[in-house]
């Protein structure tokens, strides 16, 4: 999980409990600087894609040290939260969200696509 400028790693089973040595700073874990708008990673996928304003950095997570790979411009901005699914890439800005295929159509997209309201049967709940 990744709050403000720092990186948590927890447990897996133990879903609060903090692996030893965390948090530690996005530059010290991932070799990036500032606050991360949102961040996602896709199934069987070593990256982990990192939204900061109209830039998604890409970080290469079987590298060590980890850096920067790509840098790649958005057709958004101001996001507040991304998820990667088997249908693709869903990103979340207020009450809406934007679907793309993939992350690499993300970052190639020119335009944002139609916006979608966000649903609590999407958020997991019910009525």
């Amino acid at each position: 999980m990744i709050k403000d400028e720092e990186v948590y790693i927890f447990k897996g089973g133990a879903h609060y409990t903090l692996v030893e040595g965390y948090p530690k700073s996005l530059k010290e874990e991932l070799g990036i600087a500032g606050r991360v708008d949102a961040a996602f990673l896709c199934d069987d996928d070593n990256k982990v894609h990192i939204i900061q304003g109209q830039e998604m950095l890409v970080v290469d997570l079987t590298a060590t040290p980890r850096v920067v790979i790509e840098r790649l411009p958005l057709p958004l901005s101001d996001l507040d939260a991304a998820l990667c699914g088997p249908n693709g890439v869903d990103v979340f800005k207020g009450s809406q969200y934007y679907h793309y295929d993939s992350p690499m159509l993300l970052a190639m997209g020119r335009m944002a696509p139609v916006a979608e309201d966000i649903t609590p049967e999407m958020m997991g709940c019910q009525k």
